[in-house]
């Protein structure tokens, strides 16, 4: 690979060597997950989102292997286990190759699978992360460092070229390069004793043949095992083994150059004995690390709330500001840092909307009503300008943030979730990824129609030449409505066809935003008789988004405060399989889900209930909704 003398934790997180010519580290990972998330276009193009996706999801794996490589006792101790290409020849006697007999015997054995699954399926597991996090504050704090596997293994665990040794006066000791594990005589056993309920293998049967199996004997050295994270002490009893057998379970002869057989000597050797010993310790580290790896890699959390607008986003549908499809341009949120005790400091804020398109939707709402059938099958994202952190955002502590879009969220969006993406510190780590997602609304339209070509009357609504033209209905009339000027009676035009000048205020009164349909110093916006105006909001799914109705039309008045509540609007397939449709509510023969209808009360004056089934459809030139102005935003 290049880096022959690298060590596991600087080649899988290359956090001190950006130039380790690979591309499956920490490091990468980080970089794929901002990528998946972010990366324009259909997800499943070439290098689109999905392609990041399972390119994050290789690294972490091969970072997670190189972590589960740390309990195996020779990574950690220098101890060269080469199982070389044969056409060097078989260099064992030399010390080149040597095969690793405990990942032969974990790895390719019936009996050491067995017991590795035994394992797995009865051991006790907990991440170690987030429960150490005050000592796991990095990536590199899993592999080194009081709290990493790496050390937790080379210090508690012997290999086979770093085993216990005796010296010349016979005292056992621990090896001249490691100062840990410190050897403890333990058991003499029997080799029957030693095998237990697993067959003695046959090279030990003809070796003690003759004295029997139950008087050959085996010695048994342990060692005290540290849990370098919570200080908890165990015994491994089998540690090591001292007697005739290596590690292979075969007796040593020695040969002398004259090709004389002397007797066997007693040597220090790890056998399968020794590997099952350690799995009860080992096993649950290497489950424990990756799943806290896991856990640290996506440990990053972004609570996505309304802003004090109450929603989202807001944008006029009228066709003069809405052309071909556009849609929504500005986001604004209140963003909350949900990951424990860690900041988040020095990095970008973006906004991500995931969303699928309504192909069934018609500016002028003549489309198909909206349903999945009508739900494309490539889901889309638009993703924001990023945002300065301009300082410290403390876990558990909120602000509201405003975001641009380049590529707007489409006007006839369905299935949209917002996502919320940091990348920067976070705690201690540089160049980290959190994100939040939340489901909201699809884009909720308000509609308000101007019926006053109709007048509300105590028994209907009519037109004002009707009203005009029946003594009954003209007696009724408010002193207000009634012109007779020129000689002729008229319903006046204070109470009918009367453009009117209305806006919807949303948010607090410091920092309000307003949709307004008014005339002003810019333009007429008043909504006419007989037409519309219409507007599109994103918010979120829980409650009705509140607003209050303003109505500058003197001498008429709204007869309440004008408070009103808007549910929401949902239209989406869940990942439980349920859907979510919405209705249309056709009014006057223009579709709409949620709308405001102003009629004059013929009789009062002021704005009276509508009666849109009695009203006549609008005609083809009538149904484009008016240009709105919107402010505050």
């Amino acid at each position: 690979m290049g880096h022959s003398f690298m060590s596991s934790a600087d080649w899988a997180i290359q956090d001190n060597n950006q130039d380790a010519d690979q591309e499956f580290s920490f490091s990468w990972a980080r970089r794929y997950f901002y990528r998946a998330l972010t990366t324009p276009g259909v997800a499943s193009a070439p290098d689109g989102r999905n392609e990041q996706w399972g390119r994050l999801f290789q690294t972490l794996g091969q970072v997670i292997h190189h972590l589960q490589d740390m309990t195996q006792p020779q990574h950690v101790r220098n101890d060269a286990h080469w199982d070389g290409a044969s056409f060097l020849g078989d260099l064992t006697n030399v010390g080149f190759r040597h095969p690793s007999r405990f990942e032969k015997y974990s790895g390719f054995s019936n009996q050491g699978q067995a017991k590795v699954e035994e394992q797995l399926a009865n051991g006790s597991f907990e991440a170690v992360f987030p429960k150490y996090r005050q000592v796991l504050r990095n990536a590199r704090d899993f592999w080194t460092g009081s709290a990493g596997v790496a050390d937790y293994t080379n210090a508690n665990f012997v290999s086979q070229r770093t085993n216990f040794v005796a010296d010349s006066a016979g005292r056992v000791l621990a090896h001249p390069d490691f100062s840990q594990p410190t050897p403890i005589r333990g058991a003499d056993l029997s080799v029957v004793e030693a095998f237990g309920s697993d067959p003695v293998p046959p090279t030990i049967r003809q070796f003690c043949a003759n004295v029997g199996v139950d008087q050959c004997t085996m010695t048994f050295y342990s060692s005290v095992v540290t849990d370098n994270l919570d200080g908890a002490t165990l015994v491994n009893a089998r540690s090591s083994t001292e007697s005739v057998f290596d590690e292979d379970l075969r007796v040593v002869l020695r040969y002398s150059y004259l090709n004389e057989t002397f007797g066997t000597s007693r040597i220090f050797a790890l056998n399968q004995l020794n590997f099952a010993a350690v799995y009860p310790f080992l096993i649950p580290k290497a489950v424990n690390y990756s799943a806290g790896m896991l856990n640290y890699f996506f440990r990053g959390r972004i609570s996505i709330a309304p802003p004090e607008a109450g929603v989202y986003a807001v944008a006029d549908q009228s066709t003069e500001n809405c052309p071909d499809h556009c849609g929504f341009r500005r986001i604004r949120a209140q963003i909350t840092n949900s990951t424990p005790e860690e900041a988040m400091a020095g990095g970008l804020v973006s906004a991500i909307a995931k969303y699928h398109r309504n192909t069934c939707y018609r500016p002028d709402f003549e489309g198909t009503p909206p349903s999945l059938g009508c739900r494309t099958a490539d889901e889309e994202i638009s993703v924001s300008r990023p945002v300065l952190l301009e300082s410290p955002l403390s876990s558990g502590e909120r602000r509201e943030l405003s975001f641009d879009f380049d590529t707007s969220i489409p006007i006839n969006a369905t299935d949209v979730f917002l996502q919320v993406l940091f990348e920067g510190t976070l705690g201690s780590e540089p160049h980290a990824v959190a994100m939040g997602t939340k489901d909201i609304s699809e884009p909720t339209f308000i509609t308000t129609y101007n019926d006053t070509d109709y007048v509300a009357m105590p028994k209907g609504c009519y037109k004002a030449e009707a009203i005009a033209a029946n003594d009954a209905l003209w007696n009724l009339l408010a002193p207000l409505c009634r012109d007779t000027s020129g000689g002729t009676r008229r319903v006046s035009a204070y109470c009918a066809n009367v453009p009117l000048n209305v806006r919807y205020t949303g948010g607090p009164a410091e920092q309000p935003w307003v949709v307004a349909m008014e005339r002003g110093a810019d333009g007429d916006r008043r909504v006419p008789p007989r037409r519309l105006a219409r507007f599109a909001m994103l918010a979120d799914t829980a409650s009705p988004v509140g607003m209050k109705l303003g109505f500058n039309n003197p001498p008429l008045y709204l007869p309440d405060d004008g408070a009103l509540q808007f549910p929401i609007y949902e239209l989406e397939e869940r990942l439980d399989g349920s859907r979510v449709e919405g209705i249309y509510m056709p009014v006057r023969g223009v579709n709409a889900w949620e709308s405001v209808a102003f009629i004059i009360d013929g009789t009062t004056g002021n704005v009276g209930s509508s009666c849109p089934q009695q009203a006549d459809a609008l005609m083809e030139n009538e149904r484009p909704p008016v240009p709105a102005a919107i402010t505050g935003w």
